[in-house]
C-alpha cells in the first residue's frame, strides 16, 4: 500500500514482488452498502476468486477508499501456518493474563463503549459463570490475598445491619451480594486517619457482581433494597465476640443518607438499636 505526502492512499498491490512501502493491508475492511454492486462488477483473479484488494482497489478508483494507519501498541499478527497461528495464541493467552483483558470479546468492546451494562454482559439463558477471587489480580491491587473465614446472611427488606466492627483484632471484609441488592456502607473510625468520620456508600447488586472492599479500622453495615438479599463476607481475621462492636447507623455527626424509603422504617437488631454514637463509642487509635 502507497501513500502520498498527505497520506492519502494511492496505490495497492497484492503481495508484489518489491513493495512500494513499508505499509501492508491488515484485512481488516469496512464497507458501505455499495460493496454488493461493486463485487458483482469485479473479475476472478488467476486463482479463479474475487480479491479484496481488487475491492479496494475499486474503492481507490472512485475516492472513496479511506485508510487509516494503525500505531505503535498495535499488534498484526499472521496466522497463515501451523507456526504463525501458535505463536498469534501464544501472543494472545499472554496479554489477556498479564492486562486481565478478552482480546476480540464483542461483549467486552460492546461494554467499554456503553452499549451494554455490567448486568447485561453477564446475562446468558444459561446463566453464567463469574470469576470472584484471583490472588494474583488482589495483589497487584494492594488488596490482601488471605482470607481466614468466610460469612453468609439472609436479610429481608428494609433490614438495616450495623454499623459493625471489630476491635480487637481489626478486621477487614469483602462484601459481595449474591441474591437482591443491597447498599453497603463503609466509615472510617480510625481516629488517626485524615479521613476520621467519613463515609463511602454504593449499591452492590447480585446482577453486576461488584464486590466492596472493608478495610480494617472502618465499620460497616448496609441497607436491604430488595425484597430479600443474600449477602457473603470474606473476613481477613477470624471472628471474636469479645472485640465486637456496633455503632449507631444514624449518628447525626456523620451524616450517612441512607436511601431509606418515604416511610423510614428500618429493621434493626436489639443490638444495632442500641449502638453508642461515634463520640461514646471504643474505637481505633
Amino acid at each position: 500500500m502507497e501513500f502520498d505526502d498527505a497520506g492519502l492512499a494511492i496505490s495497492l498491490e497484492e503481495k508484489p514482488a518489491s513493495p512500494r512501502s513499508h505499509f501492508a493491508d491488515t484485512g481488516l475492511s469496512f464497507y458501505d452498502e455499495q460493496v454488493p454492486d461493486i463485487a458483482a462488477g469485479l473479475a476472478p483473479s488467476s486463482h479463479s476468486e474475487l480479491e479484496f484488494t481488487d475491492l479496494n482497489r475499486a474503492y481507490l478508483s472512485r475516492g472513496e477508499l479511506r485508510v487509516e494507519i494503525i500505531g505503535r501498541g498495535t499488534a498484526w499478527l499472521d496466522t497463515g501456518t501451523h507456526d504463525s497461528l501458535l505463536q498469534a495464541g501464544l501472543f494472545v493467552q499472554t496479554v489477556e493474563q498479564r492486562q486481565g483483558l478478552k482480546i476480540a470479546a464483542p461483549e467486552e468492546v460492546a461494554y467499554g463503549m456503553g452499549f451494554i451494562d455490567t448486568a447485561q454482559l453477564r446475562r446468558h439463558p444459561r446463566g453464567f459463570f463469574t470469576e470472584v477471587f484471583h490472588e494474583a489480580k488482589f495483589a497487584a491491587c494492594g488488596l490482601p490475598t488471605i482470607f481466614v473465614q468466610d460469612n453468609s446472611s439472609h436479610s429481608v427488606k428494609p433490614t438495616l445491619r450495623g454499623l459493625h466492627y471489630q476491635l480487637h483484632p481489626p478486621q477487614g471484609k469483602l462484601v459481595r451480594v449474591v441474591s437482591g441488592s443491597i447498599f453497603d456502607v463503609a466509615v472510617d473510625i480510625r481516629r488517626s486517619s485524615p479521613t476520621f468520620g467519613q463515609w463511602v456508600g454504593t449499591v452492590l447488586d447480585a446482577a453486576d457482581g461488584r464486590q466492596l472492599w472493608i478495610p480494617p479500622g472502618f465499620a460497616h453495615g448496609f441497607l436491604v433494597l430488595s425484597a430479600r438479599a443474600d449477602v457473603l463476607y470474606k473476613c481477613s481475621t477470624l471472628y471474636d465476640h469479645p472485640g465486637d462492636r456496633s455503632l449507631a447507623w444514624n449518628d447525626p455527626s456523620l451524616h450517612i443518607d441512607w436511601p431509606i424509603d418515604e416511610r423510614g422504617a428500618v429493621l434493626l437488631s436489639p443490638k444495632d438499636s442500641s449502638a453508642p454514637l461515634l463520640s461514646g463509642a471504643e474505637l481505633y487509635p
